[in-house]
């Protein structure tokens, strides 16, 4: 656990660290808040072995978290790309490769250097794992804003693949809450980016 940087938090009492078994219903209220219900039922996955959950706190109460997880190719393309078409070369034949799934941070508490905080630490955390390449899929909506990439590129994060409709039977589903959803029809896609960390 460790405190945010002075200036801005100065005055609060944030933390980040890692989550605990304490934290899951927290957690998952927070991520339905952010993303909508559904949004974080695989967050046992990410308790689990070579998985990462760190969350930020102020004063006790979760504000935000980052999920992230070591994979070898074959379940990842299994995970995120199955029946897709891709030049495996983007993962340099690693077989350690993590995978930064989400950061969700309460509306009111972004553009403070808090969302940086997390993903600092949640990239940290992966590296030490053994993760050579980590990858993390970016949400672009009908009006191609991708949310996450100044956040990915500030950490030296490249585009590598988009695919469109990569959400469609979950978001169409209500599986979680879509602002790009019209008369129940999705019609965002997803850019995945990558950083090699050898």
């Amino acid at each position: 656990m460790f405190s945010l940087e002075k200036g801005v938090f100065e005055k609060n009492n944030f933390t980040v660290r890692n989550a605990n078994n304490k934290d899951i219903e927290q957690i998952l209220s927070v991520s339905a808040d952010i993303f909508g219900e559904g949004f974080a039922d695989d967050l046992h996955n990410f308790m689990s072995k070579n998985g990462v959950v760190i969350l930020v706190e102020d004063n006790g109460k979760i504000i935000g978290f980052s999920l992230g997880k070591i994979y070898t190719t074959q379940k990842i393309i299994s995970i995120y790309f199955e029946n897709i078409s891709f030049d495996l070369e983007h993962f340099n034949q690693e077989e350690n490769i993590g995978v930064i799934r989400t950061l969700g941070l309460i509306k009111s508490y972004q553009k403070q250097g808090i969302g940086k905080k997390l993903f600092e630490e949640v990239e940290s955390q992966l590296k030490e794992l053994g993760a050579k390449i980590i990858i993390s899929p970016a949400w672009k909506d009908k009006n191609n804003t991708i949310y996450f990439d100044r956040l990915l590129k500030y950490f030296s994060y490249q585009p590598f693949l988009t695919i469109s409709e990569y959400w469609k039977e979950s978001c169409e589903q209500n599986k979680f809450q879509c602002p790009s959803k019209e008369n129940g029809k999705c019609f965002c896609s997803v850019v995945f980016y990558k950083k090699n960390l050898t």
